[in-house]
């Protein structure tokens, strides 16, 4: 059963309006939340499997198209709150769903998956036990941190960080981070203080599966930073405040920890665990480099460094 309810004014505001909700349906396993804007066609495809493993909930901040494919195929549909992060706490909160899902991906509009990827996503982080994830970033996308580009030589890689565009969440490490959700409106400092919250658990970025960042990001110019401009929020200085309350060096920065090889690509149940090198600042930009000599490396090393899955990987 799917309940409407009737459209109030679409746009930004402090609180949301949720505008389509299930009941009386049995829920699936995961939960993805889209920050709307123009969502590609290859996003929309990603999404409408008639056998994907997650639920849809969709955040319009301006009125969409009425023929606009998410408005059907989503479970949830909302207006309001005052950016993603902001919104998705409140539609959590207030529908209760932090417990109704193993797990959770957050979306922004100009992320395109392949079809079927998210489901291997979902997969992926639940088989490897990340409580934290993104998929690996092509080498087409626009991105912010070198350590969220793909490797090429690696399935997936234990790192010290994942960025705010797409993060998979497990509902323990939502629980956890669920707070930080209304701190920073910008999203600044968000991933950085889960990487605080979250460094007892495992971090990770699967380079197996590549998503693509459409847009560059446009301080000056961009609809959403006039639109921070607006409400006068600053993005630097909510950095700042996140970096303090949870004591985050700035000189510290994203790194890989450890590299994961599929043993035998015919199985695919058995992973290589490899140590990566930390390198100094100055080399950051090369950190790719390492792959081949670390792949070579895991060849070397004896089989009690092998990870068992309990099934294949997709």
């Amino acid at each position: 059963m799917t309940d409407f309810h009737p459209t109030p004014d679409w746009g930004n505001s402090k609180s949301i309006h949720i505008l389509k909700t299930t009941k009386d349906i049995e829920p699936r396993r995961f939960l993805v939340y889209i920050a709307a804007s123009e969502v590609p066609a290859k996003a929309l495809e990603a999404m409408c499997g008639k056998t994907r493993s997650f639920d849809i909930a969709v955040r319009y901040h301006s009125e969409p198209s009425p023929d606009d494919p998410l408005l059907t195929i989503a479970e949830y549909v909302l207006t309001g709150g005052l950016s993603k992060f902001h919104s998705a706490s409140q539609l959590l909160t207030t529908l209760d769903l932090t417990k109704t899902y193993q797990g959770f991906l957050f979306l922004d509009g100009d992320v395109e998956f392949e079809p079927g990827d998210i489901d291997r996503l979902f997969l992926y982080a639940s088989l490897i036990k990340f409580d934290l994830a993104q998929a690996a970033l092509s080498d087409d996308s626009f991105s912010s941190w070198q350590v969220t580009r793909a490797s090429h030589k690696f399935v997936c890689r234990q790192t010290s960080f994942v960025e705010v565009m797409a993060p998979y969440l497990s509902s323990d490490a939502l629980a956890l981070v669920l707070p930080t959700f209304v701190q920073s409106i910008s999203g600044y400092g968000l991933d950085l203080a889960w990487a605080a919250i979250l460094k007892d658990h495992r971090i990770g970025i699967i380079d197996d599966i590549r998503m693509r960042h459409t847009k560059p990001i446009d301080r000056r110019n961009g609809a959403f930073y006039c639109y921070l401009r607006s409400i006068g929020v600053s993005p630097d200085f909510e950095l700042v405040v996140m970096c303090k309350r949870y004591g985050i060096s700035p000189s510290d920065r994203p790194h890989d920890q450890m590299g994961f090889l599929i043993h035998d690509h015919e199985v695919r149940d058995e992973l290589l665990r490899v140590p990566l090198k930390r390198f100094p600042r100055s080399l950051e930009r090369f950190m790719r480099w390492q792959d081949s000599p670390a792949c070579l490396l895991a060849k070397c090393l004896n089989r009690s460094t092998a990870v068992k899955l309990p099934q294949k990987l997709p």
